[in-house]
């Protein structure tokens, strides 16, 4: 686990073992007293979709934010490397998702809390990022919508035609459609958990006469949010997916370019992963629009949905440029007891180091203060199963990826 606010090492390790042996899992107590979720299938929705209102929420005080990522986004390639790629496809996808988030987060004057861990949830593992007064979960479900072994296999449980369904990394297997609901709902009951203010769910638009042409897991997601909410006082925001590329643009500038800016977040990620930026037209267009309706239940709160807009603008001009990709090199490659980082360029005092497994589970971390002058950094593996491990720097704006083979 990477340090969580103050906590002393021997505290974390017992958070630790505590948040992955115990269910429900360990609450933090952050004190917030308002919650908006955003139920989403692949990890750039809710960025091109939702991303204006969440830029207006972002930042009020004591709201906390969950990002429930249903899918991997994996485009068929499971837990594999694509193309030109340096490390799996689905993990350079959550990397970027998380990197959105961290701009997301830029102006929230909140607590510097970020952690990784393992959790609990409903009898699965699931991989849970928590970043200032963010929280993001990734169930890594395969991606339904192109030709590959995952093809609409979230329609095919919940229509009865599979019983189960692995997460890409293999690490979860669940058992009918009810068993992703009941994960999705016992997340939603902890993140609410002392909530006093308002609750609201972000989610797809399952509604095809208003919804018409949307990816298939937008649909499921949207299905999974109803579901595992069923019967609770929550405010049910729907949107519009695939068709508002197509639209004329209903946002102001400073909206659009701030949509923009958290593609160019992931778009950056990827292409520093290997992969193809994804910032295209077809991507492009979906940041014009924002098309939502909010469907109230039965219960009533404080804070309505009409009172808590707020408007942050942004120009492109005001957004630093976060794409400086400085470089990492590790050698001995395979590499036995010891590997050695060299580091180019770095701007920062303070790093952290993260080794995962293919599957995606980070298996060590570790704090690193770096002098300006110095450029090489040990790594003790020597605990490692032989294997391949990617190693990922992060540090402010700047963030590397590097891979090794352990003997």
């Amino acid at each position: 686990m990477i340090p969580h606010r103050h906590l002393t090492k021997s505290l974390q390790t017992l958070l630790a073992f505590l948040a992955f042996f115990t269910t429900p899992y360990t609450l933090y107590a952050d004190g917030y007293n308002s919650v908006s979720f955003f139920v989403v299938a692949h990890p750039d929705d809710w960025q091109l979709f939702m991303g204006k209102h969440a830029n207006e929420v972002a930042g009020i005080p004591s709201r906390k934010m969950v990002f429930i990522y249903v899918t991997a986004g994996d485009a068929g390639a499971g837990n594999s490397i694509r193309d030109m790629g340096k490390i799996p496809y689905f993990m350079a996808r959550e990397f970027a998702a998380m990197k959105s988030t961290i701009f997301l987060c830029q102006s929230v004057s909140d607590s510097n809390r970020d952690s990784y861990s393992i959790t609990a949830v409903n009898s699965h593992s699931i991989v849970v990022r928590r970043y200032k007064n963010t929280v993001s979960y990734y169930l890594r479900l395969p991606d339904g919508g192109v030709e590959a072994q995952g093809q609409h296999a979230l329609k095919k449980l919940y229509k009865n035609q599979i019983t189960t369904l692995n997460s890409v990394d293999n690490q979860n297997q669940y058992t009918g459609w009810q068993d992703i609901v009941e994960t999705i709902s016992s997340i939603i009951r902890t993140e609410t958990a002392g909530i006093t203010d308002l609750k609201e769910i972000n989610m797809p638009d399952i509604a095809g006469t208003r919804n018409n042409g949307d990816h298939v897991d937008h649909y499921m997601a949207g299905v999974l949010a109803l579901s595992a909410t069923k019967n609770s006082c929550f405010s049910n925001i729907l949107y519009q997916g695939y068709k508002i590329a197509k639209e004329p643009s209903d946002l102001n500038m400073d909206a659009v370019l701030f949509k923009r800016n958290l593609l160019r977040q992931i778009g950056n990620e990827l292409a520093g992963d290997g992969y193809a930026d994804c910032q295209d037209d077809g991507h492009v267009a979906f940041t014009k629009n924002e098309k939502w309706i909010v469907e109230n239940n039965a219960c009533t709160f404080h804070d309505p949905f009409a009172s808590f807009v707020r408007t942050r603008g942004y120009r492109m001009e005001d957004v630093a440029d976060t794409s400086d990709y400085f470089a990492i090199k590790l050698y001995p490659n395979p590499a036995g007891s010891q590997v050695y980082m060299l580091i180019s360029d770095a701007t920062e005092d303070l790093y952290r180091i993260v080794l995962y497994d293919m599957q995606g589970t980070a298996v060590k971390t570790k704090a690193l203060h770096l002098d300006k002058n110095s450029s090489e950094v040990s790594i003790d593996t020597e605990s490692l199963p032989a294997g391949n491990y990617i190693v990922r720097l992060e540090g402010g704006n700047q963030r590397a990826t590097a891979s090794f083979i352990k003997n």
